[in-house]
This record gives structure tokens, sequence and C-alpha cells, in this order.
């Protein structure tokens, strides 16, 4: 190409590019509020559902905690034919006090120095 056709070129560019408006710049303000409150709204959610997860957790250990067998079957109304009379549980019966039995040294035989400590 010549001179006159580049400079008709770029003359052309520069008039395409002067005509169109440039974009306009985003708001930083509204992106940084916008991000803030999905932050909370998501840490919120989370929160929840970890709360549900706990109490989830919490009610089926209980379920499953193991009990007496009189937990599982309960006992019969008073007054019926068929239950048994209750009977009280054995009392332990009280030992005697022990006395204690002392603690005495090794003889030394005479001439056998002794251990020093």
């Amino acid at each position: 190409m010549n001179e006159q056709g580049n400079s008709a070129m770029r003359v052309a560019f520069e008039a395409i590019l002067d005509a169109s408006a440039e974009p306009q710049l985003p708001n930083v303000t509204d992106a940084v509020v916008r991000g803030g409150r999905r932050i909370r709204r998501r840490r919120t959610t989370i929160s929840a559902a970890t709360a549900l997860v706990v109490a989830a957790l919490a009610v089926t250990a209980a379920v499953h905690l193991p009990g007496t067998d009189a937990d599982r079957h309960p006992a019969p109304p008073l007054g019926t034919v068929d239950s048994p009379a209750p009977t009280p549980p054995p009392s332990p019966s009280p030992s005697p006090p022990s006395t204690p039995t002392p603690v005495t040294a090794p003889a030394n035989p005479a001439g056998v120095p002794s251990p020093a400590w």
C-alpha cells in the first residue's frame, strides 16, 4: 500500500473509534455491597444447615443410647394379679475393717553395710 492508502485507512479507523462512546465503568461500591450481601446470605445458609445437622445427630444419638431392659419393656400397672411382689434390692453386708499390717525392715546382719539410698 502506499502512503495515501495508509492515511485513508487510518482516518477511517479513527472515525469508527471516535463515533462509539466509551463503555461506562461499573460502580465499584455497588459491586462490593452486592458481594457482601451474597457472603452474608451464604454464611447464614451454611449456619442454618450446620445447626440442622447437629440437631439431627443429637436426636439420632439420643434415640440409640443404650438403656436398661425396664426402659424398653415398661412394667405392668400395680395391682394386677399376674404381677409379682416387688422385692427390695439386696443390701451389701458390711465387711470388718481391715487392720494395716506393719512394714518391717529386713534385718541387717552384723558386719554387712546397708545400702545408702
